[in-house]
């Protein structure tokens, strides 16, 4: 027996292996350990006998409620079931027949059944204790399963070899059969919409695996081994089988999303009948003295437990969330046991406050502190107070480490800011609450140094906009962006510069100066911080085109299959993923869109690198030297060989960065068997630990450690360099600028998307969030190999391995709950991952937010009264039945050829309706749509119909805004009742008129008599008494309201409030002359980032200078370092016109007018028919608000000093709501 390696994560455990087509391998690392010197563990819970009779109990299968099995007997099986919950056990059915194979989900059991003469498929529904034929024909059929009622099966369907066919359990069509080819097909099983199966493919011994989704009909080829591969089981993406390519019986998985083959056991051991359910993998497995016991692996830590160790017998396992059950013959017979599995034991939180410092001053508010557990964040907190994180009391929060099983012997330790902090603290089984101080200091700070000058590319003034990066150990320490031609900041201590923040670590160091991949001839050595005139010159050489590869492509000179996957690299560096459409070639030599040749973009630091061809771990002999001429369309035939060759150096580190001292456990990764190791840490002559050995390391000259470990005392930056060699060959591998040591850039992997959820197909836009400059993204968008959008580019995406694009679009296809994982990283070897769990939702099935509503106008008046009725609905309605209370009169449907009898009208979203006789009215309506959705709101009394003159005539009216500074334009809006034809208005300011937009009417003395919703400025402070008679020819009525309209006070000064992180802003009125520039933000510590605005026109992002005007109505993407405030002076000039800005179809970035909070609907009312979504940012959480959308919670309100996404449905001027 083989003692294998316990791999430490569940990442690993996908890493392990990638099978592409026939292509195989010697050995597997298996996830699965057993040692001949220590026992597996017991996997924590209870164990059952449940049958005990003398007769056979066997085949027992599971749902999460429900065990079912077969009893033998006499010759006949019988399906019992076994009720986990209440005890009870009883058989299926006493039909005198033979039984067997059951299979059961959601309560309902299928099995085949002899009970016709040949072998039918039968099912019993437990709950309703419903029998009946799933199918029945005059082919025998057996081995069904089932999962929500789909029911798969084995069919001999008038022929020797075997189908599978499925069907819906109940229906009384007949079944769909799965790729009929004439090779025998067996072992079905069934979950949601995928069916695996396994196929005899050359009529001898070659049985492989195959998946097939019933919804897509796609159908996926699992294995391709000449071996057999047999029993196969699925739960969600996971399908595991028995295999015996190494000659003996391992248990192996597939992942149908990662399209990855992984081995569960690879040992000298016969294992077999494996079954999964989640992330749990049992299996039966015969031990070296012949008897046979259940063992269980749990994939997300991954550890290996056995279930049940005997004595005797224990096989064909079946396990269902948290019980397992088996046949078993300890006592003589086969009975059938079931064992519970002990929940997660809770370990309890570690939770710290206290003190915290950075480079020995007191962490300012905004720091967020991670708490990590092997690199992995289990917690932060960040700091609200100066110098202090959390707090003792019960009110306060803290920094809470959540700890887990696999957790317990590691340490916890604390970063900011990239940096890792003093102390840490060891993990064991009880967490406390602790007050900790924690100390993120590594160097003594100095002066910013701040440089300014001129700027040339290739000998001509830099261009506006040009962004220039600062780098120190080849590390970015500043950026700056030009804001005019030629030069950068300014001499003036108050002037932007290229800011670069130092420590005494930096002092006598190098500043070189970037901009993009080009860097600058002129470098600056630090003695001290302060201001310094650096005037800098780029040259920019010819962009270099892309390398084009195409030819032949074989495993070990056989032809290899569509689908291998080859990948390019740049001295060892993915650059590039491929995948083959055809056996045996990739690309041509001509323009085929359909089979694209193999593109390895290249840069000028490229040229003389040389690019290597892999797939997988194998490397292909054939490499291209990159020159910076010369033929760019090239032939490469490639010949993957699994034998042994030449060495390839290579080799990881962890931890890459930290603060001093920072030892580094460095791993050898060398293909081709190295004897000798030769390292170079990049920092002189410092013995490495060779792990207590007597090794002599002087000038970091170690010949005989593969894997050492090695201290760096000093903060820099390192590079190093391994030469791996054997007797036969060597390899150098050079990671530069590979270990830093001191303060780095927090680099944090992070993403957004919209829309989050929606039918099928969903185009969803995706876009990075990551800190820390990346420059490589790897997007994972959890439904398999469909490309992305790439707008264009010249991008390689299959598999969905995208490397090189920022905000990806992507289409879903599907529907499904997909998690979404980016992985970023840059070229100085930072990355990290951001893994969203069921982030997008696809679905055209019913979804909660559909709700029936509706309103109509007018409700009251003289009969004959024709009403208006106007739906509301929201969640896509697409049928309306509409009951209006007086008996089945028809409504006018506009022309439409609608029956309407009885009022039941199906299609009519909007319709009038004619009460002829007096009374009061119910009203009704149901709303449904296609996808089983439908509500129904009810109006009682609605409507009311009276000739008689009385109490039904009531005026009323609102006004919006409420509130003000003057000038304040009003809009009145009559609410009356009872059908009124004329309106007297007094707005209580005397006889200024009103706005009528544009009608001719007489408003002297505010006596305006025919507007129903007039508009009304006021030109002074004061509280003003709002009149309003309404009246028709029978009816008249009076409604005021006391001090309904404050105009305010105009304020000449105020603030806008700024949070540590992104801030989207506006300014509330017109400011003051010459305080009315970008240069209000200049005190603003925007750490490295530009100032934006969204032009709607162009459609492009604008980055803001210091004479940039900021105008109301127009919004400002500002980041901020801390918190802060934006000091504002507004124009107080009394005769000011209200501001308008003209916006485009699409989305608009808008800016909020006015001092109080407003409703979405009358801020927006100059373009109330054309906007449809309104969208605003939480600059305290750093998210987006929930979407306001217009008609639905379009009373949400907007806030002043915000900005908003607005998007119109076609152009429009929105109007400022204040001057």
């Amino acid at each position: 027996m083989k003692t294998m390696k316990v791999l430490t994560g569940f990442i690993a455990f996908f890493a392990l292996l990638i099978l592409c087509g026939p292509v195989l391998a010697a050995e597997f690392e298996p996830v699965a350990t057993f040692s001949i010197q220590e026992a597996a563990t017991q996997v924590p819970g209870a164990e059952e006998q449940l049958t005990f009779d003398s007769i056979f109990d066997w085949e027992p299968r599971l749902d999460e409620r429900y065990l079912t099995w077969v009893s033998y007997s006499a010759g006949q099986g019988k399906v019992w079931y076994y009720d986990t919950k209440d005890g009870k056990r009883e058989t299926v059915s006493n039909v005198a027949c033979d039984q067997n194979d059951p299979d059961i989900s959601d309560g309902k059991i299928v099995w085949d059944d002899t009970r016709s003469g040949n072998s039918d498929i039968y099912s019993y529904d437990i709950s309703s204790g419903k029998e009946e034929a799933v199918y029945s024909s005059t082919s025998n059929k057996f081995r069904p399963a089932i999962s929500n009622g789909l029911v798969a099966f084995e069919d001999y369907n008038g022929h020797d070899n075997r189908d599978i066919g499925f069907i819906k359990a109940g229906s009384t069509g007949k079944p769909v059969y799965i790729d009929q080819n004439q090779m025998d097909k067996a072992n079905p099983d069934v979950d949601g919409d995928w069916i695996v199966y396994q196929q005899l493919d050359d009529g001898k011994e070659d049985w492989n695996i195959y998946a097939y989704n019933v919804k897509t009909e796609q159908l996926v080829q699992v294995t391709r081994d000449p071996a057999t591969q047999q029993k196969p089981r699925i739960s969600g993406d996971l399908v595991v089988w028995e295999d015996n390519r190494s000659g003996k019986w391992d248990i192996f998985m597939y992942n149908l999303k990662k399209d990855l083959t992984t081995a569960i056991t690879y040992d000298d051991v016969d294992d077999h009948d494996p079954s999964v359910s989640g992330s749990n993998v049992v299996w039966s497995r015969v031990e070296q003295n012949g008897t046979s016991h259940i063992y269980m692996v749990n994939l997300q830590i991954p550890a290996t437990y056995v279930v049940s160790p005997g004595p005797g017998n224990q096989i064909k396992p079946d396990i269902c969330v948290d019980k397992v059950a088996w046949q078993d013959d300890r006592l003589g017979n086969w009975d059938v046991f079931l064992y519970t599995l002990k929940p997660n034991t809770p370990f309890r939180s570690y939770e710290f406050y206290g003190p915290v410092t950075i480079n020995y001053l007191p962490a300012p508010v905004g720091t967020e502190i991670l708490a990590k557990v092997n690199g992995k964040t289990k917690g932060s907190i960040t700091v609200s107070k100066e110098g202090y994180y959390g707090g003792q009391d019960s009110y306060s929060g803290k920094l809470t480490v959540n700890i887990e099983q696999a957790d317990i012997g590691k340490t916890i330790t604390f970063w900011a800011d990239g940096v890792q902090g003093t102390p840490t603290i060891p993990i064991n089984a009880g967490g406390t609450t602790q007050e900790l101080t924690l100390n993120f200091a590594n160097a003594k700070p100095q002066a910013d140094l701040c440089f300014y000058g001129s700027v040339f590319v290739d000998g001509q003034a830099a261009e506006k906009g040009t962004t220039i990066t600062a780098r120190i150990d080849d590390v970015i320490r500043g950026e700056i962006t030009t804001t005019q031609y030629g030069m950068y900041g300014g001499a003036g201590d108050q002037d932007p510069a290229l800011k670069i923040p130092i420590t005494e670590n930096d002092l006598g160091k190098h500043v070189s100066f970037w901009q993009g991949d080009y860097k600058s001839a002129e470098t600056f050595q630090i003695t001290s911080g302060g201001r310094f005139k650096q005037d800098l010159s780029f040259t920019k050489a010819n962009p270099l085109s892309p390398y084009e590869f195409y030819g032949y492509v074989q495993f070990d000179g056989k032809s290899a299959p569509a689908g291998t996957p080859i990948e390019a690299r740049i001295d060892s560096v993915p650059v590039t993923t491929y995948v083959t459409r055809y056996a045996g070639s990739y690309g041509g030599p001509g323009e085929t869109p359909e089979d694209a040749r193999l593109i390895v973009p290249i840069k000028e630091a490229d040229v003389g690198k040389t690019i290597s061809f892999w797939t997988g771990t194998q490397r292909a002999p054939e490499t291209q030297v990159i020159a910076r001429s010369g033929e760019r369309i090239v032939r490469k035939d490639l010949d993957f060989s699994s034998a042994p060759s030449g060495i390839i150096a290579d080799f990881s580190a962890n931890p890459t960065s930290g603060a001093a001292p920072l030892t580094v456990k460095f791993t050898d990764l060398s293909a081709g068997n190295p004897t000798m190791w030769i390292w170079d840490f990049g920092d002189g002559p410092i013995p490495m630990d060779a792990n207590d050995s007597n090794v002599s390391c002087a000038s970091g000259n170690c010949n005989t450690i593969a894997n050492p470990t090695h201290t760096y005392r000093a903060s820099g930056t390192y590079t190093v360099t391994l030469t791996a060699s054997n007797r036969q060959s060597s390899d150098t591998k050079v990671k530069t600028g590979f270990i830093t040591v001191g303060t780095t850039p927090s680099f944090k992997a992070d993403f957004t998307a919209s829309p989050t959820s929606g039918p099928a197909p969903l185009t969803v836009q995706f876009t990075d969030l990551t800190t820390g400059n990346p420059t490589m993204w790897n997007w994972d968008f959890g439904d398999g190999p469909i490309p992305m959008d790439t707008s264009g580019a010249n991008v390689s995406c299959a598999s969905g391995n995208c490397n090189s694009i920022a905000n990806p679009k992507h289409t879903y296809a599907h529907d499904g709950v997909y998690t979404v994982t980016l992985r970023a990283s840059n070229q100085y070897g930072n990355s990290d991952t951001q893994v969203k769990q069921a982030y997008i939702t696809v679905s055209n099935t019913p979804v909660p937010g559909f709700k029936a509503d509706f309103t109509a106008s007018p409700t009251s008046g003289p009969a004959p009264l024709t009403v208006q009725f106007t739906d509301l609905t929201t969640g896509n309605p697409t049928m309306w039945n509409w009951d209006f209370g007086d008996g089945p009169i028809p409504m006018d449907a506009s022309g439409a050829n609608v029956s309407c009898a009885s009022g039941n009208c199906n299609s009519i979203a909007n319709p009038k309706h004619t009460y002829t006789r007096d009374g009061v009215y119910t009203v009704t309506l149901r709303a449904s749509n296609q996808y089983g959705n439908s509500d129904t709101q009810v109006k009682q009394g609605y409507i009311t119909v009276s000739s008689i003159p009385g109490p039904v005539f009531n005026a009323d009216f609102t006004a919006a805004p409420t509130s003000g500074a003057a000038p304040l334009t009003v809009q009145f809006t009559d609410k009356s009742v009872g059908s009124p034809t004329m309106w007297v208005w007094n707005f209580g300011d005397g006889p200024i008129p009103m706005d009528a937009s544009g009608t001719n009417v007489s408003c002297a003395s505010g006596n305006c008599n025919s507007i129903a919703n007039p508009r009304h400025t006021y030109t002074k402070n004061g509280a003003y008494t709002v009149t309003l008679t309404a009246s028709n020819a029978q009816n008249s009525d009076t409604e005021t309201k006391v001090n309904y309209i404050n105009v305010q006070n105009i304020p000449t000064s105020d603030s806008i409030p700024i949070s540590a992180g992104w801030n989207f802003i506006s300014v509330p009125k017109k400011l003051v002359a010459g305080k009315d520039t970008a240069a209000i933000f200049g005190h603003i510590e925007v750490d490295g980032h530009s100032i934006f605005q969204y032009d709607s026109v162009r459609g492009q992002w604008l980055t803001l200078n210091q004479s940039n005007q900021i105008k109301p109505l127009e919004a400002v993407w500002l980041y901020s370092k801390k918190a802060d405030s934006v000091p504002l002076s507004f124009d107080s000039d009394p005769l000011q016109i209200p501001q308008t800005r003209e916006l485009k179809r699409g989305w608009n970035a808008v800016g909020f007018t006015g001092f109080e909070p407003l409703e979405a609907k009358f801020t927006l009312l100059s373009v109330q028919d054309k906007w449809v979504n309104c969208l605003g940012f939480d600059r305290v959480l750093q998210k987006y608000n929930e979407m306001i959308i217009k008609g639905r919670n379009d009373d949400t309100k907007l806030n002043p000093y915000n900005g908003y996404w607005l998007f119109m449905s076609e152009d429009g001027v929105l109007a400022a709501i204040s001057a």
